[in-house]
């Protein structure tokens, strides 16, 4: 909430997926035809709700949803650039997000979705040095909350059956992908 206004982010959701499934409207128009205006109204509100990863996070499908033939380089490279808006946006917005295990799973869910678009970027790259920079970045910020994580929740972590513990490995995983790929550019 900024300046009065309300950021209803589950009709949000509901709208990029939408975009992204192509799903016909009430006049049967494919939704992906929306998709320019879309982007526009995503721009407008990520400038007014800065704060609000969940908007960073949507706008990041959104550069995506569409043909796979249609994306560009730019538009992996965005997306992933809205992944660490929307990581950061977390972190800030959530102190003590590792604290909660609640919290603590769903900043390593974005900390997962931000590895993995920084990967699709890289592989269609045609700008190593940029990719490696954006995935270096994601590297330091993504261990960081692995370490903060591991920290609040060493006991929970042991059951491997947990949800956390699952989200844990996963998201480590995925960071190792992450090293890979930036070793693969060098």
């Amino acid at each position: 909430m900024k300046n009065g206004k309300h950021v209803d982010a589950e009709v949000l959701d509901i709208l990029v997926q939408a975009i992204e499934q192509n799903l016909p409207d009430a006049y049967e128009r494919p939704s992906r035809s929306f998709r320019k205006s879309a982007l526009s109204f995503f721009g407008r509100l990520s400038a007014e709700n800065g704060s609000e990863y969940r908007i960073w996070q949507l706008y990041s499908r959104l550069i995506l949803a569409g043909e796979d033939s249609e994306a560009t380089e730019e538009d992996f490279f965005k997306a992933a650039q809205m992944m660490q808006k929307s990581t950061a946006s977390f972190m800030q917005k959530e102190k003590d997000w590792h604290k909660s295990t609640k919290e603590a799973i769903n900043g390593l869910e974005l900390a997962g979705k931000y590895a993995e678009r920084c990967i699709e970027a890289s592989k269609v790259t045609s700008n190593p040095a940029q990719n490696i920079q954006q995935m270096s970045s994601a590297k330091m910020t993504i261990k960081s909350m692995i370490s903060r994580v591991k920290q609040s929740h060493e006991e929970t972590l042991e059951d491997e059956n947990s949800d956390i513990a699952k989200e844990f490995q996963s998201v480590n995983q995925v960071l190792e992908s992450l090293v890979n790929q930036i070793a693969l550019l060098k």
